[in-house]
């Protein structure tokens, strides 16, 4: 099985160790975090799910992308903590991209369409179908606003756990290579020239 997509060029000169590799605050390892973060993911895709009504889930073939996607993401991510293989990791950021790019690219459309909403409904509506446009305005913006830090530290997560598993990788095909060359090298008989 391959084990890159892409393979990085960096030379690691000793081994990787978990301990060094921590989250945004550095109290907790970047595996265990990544792991609250493969929660939080399906957190999301349950909200999402339960404002929309699985219902229209169902019906709707967008939201059978975006389901696709999420199994998808989740999958790539528990291979990339349980196997430890870059190119799980390397798929994860591909798909999270696409994923989390068109979900945010999702509410923040519904954000705009609720304040076009809300402008047009402003003054010429009854004061109820103002306040409703409001409070849609306002749910819309908090949706952004609180998913927003939890998508960048997502990403920034992605990234201690992939340098990770990235060097962890490199480590052992180096010493492989070492292995191989030390070898070789001591193996081969010199002859004298004359």
């Amino acid at each position: 099985m391959r084990v890159w997509l892409w393979h990085s060029t960096k030379t690691v000169e000793y081994r990787p160790d978990s301990k060094d590799y921590r989250c945004c605050c550095g109290a907790l390892r970047s595996k265990r975090c990544f792991t609250v973060l493969i929660l939080c993911n399906l957190a999301f895709f349950l909200y999402d799910g339960l404002k929309n009504g699985f219902v229209q889930t169902i019906s709707d073939p967008i939201e059978w992308v975006q389901f696709a996607l999420c199994v998808l993401v989740t999958v790539f991510a528990v291979l990339s903590i349980i196997t430890l293989r870059p190119i799980f990791m390397q798929l994860y950021i591909i798909s999270g991209i696409i994923y989390y790019g068109a979900m945010f690219s999702e509410h923040f459309f519904e954000a705009y369409r609720c304040v076009m909403e809300f402008l047009e409904v402003k003054g010429k509506e009854p004061e109820q179908a103002e306040l409703d446009a409001f409070w849609d305005l306002v749910f819309s913006v908090g949706v952004i606003l609180f998913f927003s830090p939890i998508i960048f530290w997502g990403w920034y997560l992605t990234h201690s756990v992939y340098a990770y598993i990235r060097d962890r990788q490199l480590f052992h095909e180096q010493q492989d290579d070492r292995i191989l060359t030390t070898v070789y090298t001591e193996a081969v008989p010199m002859t004298k020239e004359e």
